[in-house]
Order: C-alpha cells, then sequence, then structure tokens
C-alpha cells in the first residue's frame, strides 16, 4: 500500500478520535463492516475517491466542525 493511503487514513482516523466519532458508528452509516474502516483508516486498503467522499458526509453530519477533502490534505 503507498504511504499516501496510510496518510491519508491516518489522517481522518485523527480527525475521528478528536470528534469523538466512533469508526464502528462511520462503519454502520457507511454499510460497509467495521474491519474493511479499520483497514482503510490504517492504510491496509485503498481509499477510493467516492469512499473518501462518503466519509467526508457521513463525518459532517456527525461532528460540528465541518471538513473538506481540503482538510487532509497535503499527504506527506
Amino acid at each position: 500500500m503507498d504511504n499516501k493511503d496510510f496518510c491519508l487514513g491516518k489522517k481522518i482516523k485523527l480527525f475521528l478520535v478528536e470528534q469523538g466519532i466512533n469508526q464502528t458508528i462511520l462503519a454502520s452509516i457507511m454499510k460497509v463492516s467495521d474491519s474493511v474502516i479499520s483497514d482503510k483508516l490504517n492504510g491496509k486498503v485503498k481509499i477510493y475517491v467516492d469512499e473518501f467522499y462518503l466519509m467526508l458526509q457521513v463525518i459532517n453530519s456527525l461532528s460540528k466542525v465541518k471538513v473538506t477533502a481540503n482538510d487532509f490534505m497535503p499527504l506527506d
């Protein structure tokens, strides 16, 4: 897996923790398993663009802080 995939997942995971959003809730709303979300956030599985934007929609519906894709860029 590319280092950028790991960085994106890590940034999303950090934001979820900061906002008190549980990965299980994110997975449930996205209609995927907990292990799929975990693998994506840990950089084991690629996060595709459509999945990324769905994550953003879900995060924005659950968080007081609204984010865009740019909030997770650039990837180191």
